[in-house]
């Protein structure tokens, strides 16, 4: 497991992290763009990768209420607080999850590129 913590937004796979309230937990693909998405002031609240075996894959973003984002990237729309993509779940599991690995490489360029936050 990968914890991060709330304040800095540093990373770790310390297991004690788990029962820290400075901590949460983060889906390893979603590292970098949930980081680099608090570090210019657009909160998150929560995160999923989406999992490959459901039928209905969805890779998420939890956003505070407040949030404003500037623009969206590629194919992911906004509702209800949250920045989300489906994933397309036909092929074998390794197809799904290259897919995953492209959709969070995809969220993680757009995370980067975002200008800091202007309300922050």
């Amino acid at each position: 497991m990968i914890y991060m913590n709330k304040i800095t937004f540093d990373f770790t796979t310390d297991d004690d992290k788990q029962i820290d309230p400075e901590y949460f937990q983060i889906d390893a693909l979603l590292i970098t763009a949930v980081q680099a998405l608090n570090l210019k002031g657009y909160t998150t609240l929560g995160s999923c990768e989406g999992h490959a075996f459901d039928d209905d894959c969805i890779l998420n973003i939890a956003f505070a209420d407040s949030v404003d984002l500037p623009y969206l990237p590629d194919g992911f729309y906004f509702k209800n607080c949250r920045l989300i993509k489906r994933h397309d779940t036909g092929g074998t599991i390794f197809d799904v999850e290259h897919r995953k690995i492209d959709m969070c490489e995809e969220l993680t360029k757009w995370a980067l590129n975002l200008p800091d936050n202007p309300l922050r």
